[in-house]
């Protein structure tokens, strides 16, 4: 195979043993022809130290430095434009990838040139580095479409893109969080197909302490702000205050509480994931699970009713 893969790592701070284990992770890599593109976004002087001591080392490593922190969706296009690779890598600073990690996802988009995205498992690890959990991607395209309807389940350090469809849907969005969901939207609207390996590649760090209240709040305005697009594109106009208070439901598992009055306002979003296969199997579950395990001694009789509907709804699932 002689595909160059373009491995791009955004960064800003981190746990220097951590940074130390990504970065080693992308060089003992057993596929050889890959560029690793750094991009320091604005890092403190220890960070820079351990940047530069591994560019001055290997050859493969192109470190570029923001003058200040511009946001994650800034610095993955300053890696995009220096990007020579047929194939893009996201690598975070504290995820350790599988020596076997491209050259197996390589492989599969070498064998299914139909695909532009792929993803593959991923083990999840505390900061110890002890495994606490694991995630599994779909296989199927129009599964995975399906399941970014209302959010990302495409865990995106494990997945690998032609740059092509990243450069022709016109790069990430200058955004701070969840610049990849809206990457994903943009390809899928694009007629991308996603693909998944069900292996584990990468060792994926919980960090409980990475999110801040306001990231958080952040990172969730702008992924509604996303999926309310992609919704009122795939299946018709919703009423976006009935479809914020739906959204943020599925998304807190049911903390947040919808209106009555949400229920005929968001009906169309039910009928599509009722009527179309994958979106049903993708969701339907889900929806009937959240809304009815949200309930408590504290729920109110609307609650109830909210509860009782999309579990008749979706009862089949």
């Amino acid at each position: 195979m002689d595909h160059l893969v373009s491995v791009v790592m955004p960064m800003l701070n981190g746990n220097p043993e951590h940074i130390k284990q990504s970065i080693e992770g992308i060089l003992k890599q057993t596929y050889k022809n890959f560029e690793f593109i750094i991009i320091d976004d604005g890092s403190n002087e220890e960070t820079k130290q351990i940047l530069q001591h591994y560019a001055s080392r290997d050859s493969k490593i192109i470190l570029l430095t923001n003058d200040k922190n511009y946001g994650v969706g800034y610095s993955l296009n300053k890696g995009l434009e220096t990007a020579k690779g047929e194939f893009f890598a996201r690598n975070d600073a504290d995820d350790i990838s599988r020596p076997e990690r491209l050259k197996i996802l390589v492989e599969h988009m070498a064998n299914n040139p139909h695909l532009t995205l792929c993803g593959s498992d991923v083990e999840y690890i505390d900061m110890e580095g002890k495994i606490i959990g694991s995630h599994p991607i779909s296989e199927d395209s129009e599964l995975l479409k399906a399941e970014l309807l209302l959010n990302s389940r495409i865990c995106t350090p494990s997945t690998i893109v032609r740059t092509r469809a990243i450069k022709e849907v016109g790069g990430f969005p200058q955004v701070r969080n969840a610049e990849d969901y809206l990457l994903f939207l943009k390809l899928i609207e694009k007629g991308y197909l996603f693909g998944g390996l069900r292996k584990s590649l990468l060792s994926y760090r919980i960090n409980e302490n990475s999110l801040t209240r306001k990231h958080r709040d952040d990172q969730l305005k702008i992924a509604l702000g996303g999926s309310y697009k992609h919704v009122c594109r795939e299946i018709e106009p919703i009423d976006e205050f009935a479809f914020k208070r739906f959204w943020l439901s599925v998304a807190s598992q049911g903390e947040n509480r919808m209106l009555l009055s949400d229920l005929s306002k968001v009906r169309p979003i039910l009928k599509f994931i009722r009527r179309e296969p994958s979106y049903s199997k993708a969701w339907g579950g889900i929806l009937k699970w959240v809304f009815w395990t949200g309930l408590n001694k504290n729920s109110s009789f609307r609650d109830l009713v909210i509860a009782s509907y999309f579990r008749f709804i979706f009862r089949a699932f």
